[in-house]
């Protein structure tokens, strides 16, 4: 730990300072062991860092390496750093000052600003507000020395503006299904697998044919199992802007780093497609491994974070957020914290699995008394006695009683998809007072059974 006193006299650029060791301890301790931790934002900063603590008027700079902190929402501090690292992370940080004036030379990131330069912002920074600023790697005793001479000199008077916020919504703003939604209107979503090649022309007729039964919204999924699949986001722009029933896609963690997400958010609300369903994603398969590497910068909470903080500083037009909700958790109490902390972070409504059971019911009805959200509860039509064995050992998050697996027992195709329009009803039915409309899924791209359950649940008067 090196460092000078900021008037000029005494101890020189690298002399050692142990007087404000105890100081320098006390201050990362308050910053990054609160009384609180559990209130305090995900900020941390495991960088090099070249701090400048200073009071009024300033007493002293100081050079700490390998310094974490975390931003101490309790006591307000504000901090402004230069280190080299994507600024939307520090979006919901409206006070918080950021540049990026660090460059790769050599396989090192060093600061390619010259003293006086680096010296004037810093200044530029204090002025608007900060009271921790420093650099990263490459800051030289130099560039500290000007930084405390520039901050013992009188600061110019600096007015910094809010970020103007896009208050004109955009043409293309309408959000149907939101919009039913929040009127109290049920509403019918259902699940249409992406096609594997390049010949779409079922999963356009599949869409045409749900918007004609009465569907409100087409969701898609985004590679299911981790297979690869045509784009969930693209498919559900072409929806909109050719067919006019309100898609979903949904957007994995899986996939894309947070340069990748934003890019594709930014599209998707270009095209008028207003609402996200944000899940982490399937494992990427075992075999495939070697050649496809999964991304999960983050999971689907602090995805839904990411949209949230879009939606306050970025879009004129807000995503309306989707969580996945599992019914079929072993352990349902920290699915539905999960699911609590999702709605923090902005999720506005929940798709459930499938409701295959008596226990996935009663879980249903502890969500429906717990969250605020908006629930669509999960119906998936299982068509065999295979199907559903399979459903039951080999995916992820389904769970089908005993009694519907031999319901279909000794089933041809009819009358197993006769079978499962009435299970599909009766499920309706059942989840009715708890929910605020279905999320229907659609098997083996079987659209016209799909069809025919919704006639019925229409025919019920429980849509």
């Amino acid at each position: 730990m090196a460092g000078t006193e900021s008037d000029g006299g005494g101890k020189g650029t690298t002399a050692y300072l142990p007087a404000f060791e105890k100081r320098i301890h006390l201050l990362s301790r308050s910053i990054t062991k609160a009384d609180n931790p559990k209130k305090l934002p995900a900020f941390v900063l495991p960088y090099r860092l070249a701090v400048v603590f200073f009071q009024q008027p300033f007493d002293v700079v100081l050079f700490i390496e390998d310094f974490a902190t975390e931003y101490n929402e309790r006591q307000q501090s504000c901090i402004a750093v230069f280190l080299q690292c994507p600024a939307a992370y520090f979006q919901p940080f409206s006070h918080l000052l950021v540049r990026q004036v660090a460059f790769p030379v050599q396989w090192r990131t060093v600061f390619g600003g010259q003293p006086d330069y680096f010296a004037g912002q810093i200044a530029q920074i204090v002025q608007a507000g900060a009271s921790i600023v420093g650099g990263c790697c490459g800051t030289t005793p130099e560039h500290i020395a000007q930084t405390a001479q520039a901050l013992k000199e009188p600061l110019p008077k600096c007015t910094v503006s809010a970020p103007k916020k896009l208050l004109k919504p955009a043409a293309n703003a309408s959000n149907s299904l939101w919009e039913k939604l929040e009127a109290g209107k049920r509403v019918i979503a259902v699940e249409l697998d992406p096609p594997v090649d390049d010949d779409s022309a079922g999963f356009w007729e599949g869409v045409q044919a749900l918007r004609g039964s009465g569907a409100d919204a087409v969701t898609i999924a985004d590679c299911p199992i981790g297979r690869p699949r045509a784009d969930s986001s693209l498919l559900a722009c072409k929806i909109k802007r050719d067919i006019g029933i309100e898609p979903l896609p949904h957007m994995t963690c899986r996939d894309r780093n947070l340069n990748a997400t934003k890019a594709l958010l930014l599209g998707l609300s270009m095209e008028g497609v207003h609402n996200v369903l944000v899940v982490t994603g399937d494992p990427i398969p075992t075999e495939d491994r070697n050649e496809v590497k999964s991304v999960f910068n983050f999971n689907s909470r602090k995805l839904a974070r990411f949209v949230h903080m879009l939606n306050e500083n970025t879009l004129r037009t807000p995503f309306r957020i989707y969580g996945a909700l599992n019914l079929n958790a072993r352990n349902f109490d920290v699915e539905l914290r999960r699911a609590q902390e999702k709605e923090a972070c902005g999720v506005s409504g929940f798709l459930t699995q499938p409701v295959l059971s008596a226990e996935a019911l009663d879980n249903l009805k502890l969500a429906h008394k717990t969250l605020r959200g908006k629930i669509l509860g999960g119906i998936f039509p299982v068509v065999s006695h295979r199907n559903a064995c399979f459903l039951n050992n080999e995916i992820s998050g389904m769970r089908v009683c005993d009694e519907i697996i031999h319901l279909y027992e000794g089933k041809d195709r009819d009358a197993a998809e006769a079978l499962a329009v009435t299970v599909s009803t009766a499920i309706a039915k059942e989840i009715f007072p708890y929910t605020d409309g279905y999320y229907l899924m659609t098997p083996f791209r079987r659209v016209a059974l799909m069809e025919h359950i919704i006639q019925n649940i229409q025919q019920s008067h429980i849509s």
